[in-house]
């Protein structure tokens, strides 16, 4: 009887420990995702202080005085001829979308200038330098 009372606490007192191992793995384990969730937070507000000091320094002035201390840079905004490319671009009137009975309307381009459309409607023309304008139908 004795020996049965010893074996019975062994077991109870066995069983007893592995359920506490188990339950300290998984604290552990929620432990160490609370940490990793609070190390991603401080790094987004990190990110986000850096992001700040980016924006603060890099004004449209200081980013054109940083081209201009290069001097091989020139905006696209100051280009003449691509000024005067999306200018005609713009001017010229769009053609209709034909009909099964009308001919398509032909729109006259610039050499420099070529025009795509699109299965639905729209017309992309690409300037010589790459630049796309694109009219889309609605």
């Amino acid at each position: 009887m004795f020996a049965k009372f010893v074996v019975l606490i062994l077991v109870f007192g066995a069983s007893g420990i592995g359920v506490l191992s188990v339950r300290q793995s998984r604290l552990q384990a929620v432990h160490e995702m609370a940490e990793s969730r609070h190390r991603t937070l401080q790094l987004n507000e990190q990110a986000g202080e850096i992001r700040t000091l980016i924006v603060r320094s890099s004004t449209p002035q200081r980013v054109h005085q940083l081209i201009k201390a290069h001097g091989e840079f020139v905006p696209a905004s100051a280009t003449p001829a691509q000024i005067e490319m999306v200018q005609q671009v713009i001017e010229r009137e769009v053609p209709s979308i034909a009909t099964a009975d009308e001919e398509p309307a032909i729109v006259e381009q610039p050499s420099t200038m070529r025009t795509d459309e699109t299965d639905d409607g729209s017309l992309i023309f690409t300037l010589e330098d790459g630049t796309r304008v694109v009219f889309v139908r609605d």
